[in-house]
């Protein structure tokens, strides 16, 4: 088995509050499916990773 195609880091979308925007999560992945990305790193290198408690990022 290969790997093959588009990989994207998926950013965790934040309200204005700070706190995680879920009415944006699906709508921001649908985006990146519907423009034939094969893979999903979550919760990854971005910035805001970093500044989440292990709960929050396995929640997201």
């Amino acid at each position: 088995m290969g790997f093959g195609g588009a990989v994207a880091e998926v950013f965790i979308p934040l309200n204005a509050g700070g706190d995680v925007d879920e009415g944006r999560v699906g709508a921001m992945l649908d985006f990146l499916l519907r423009r034939g990305v094969e893979g999903l790193y979550v919760g990854g290198f971005g910035a805001e990773a970093f500044a989440f408690t292990t709960e929050e990022r396995l929640g997201f």
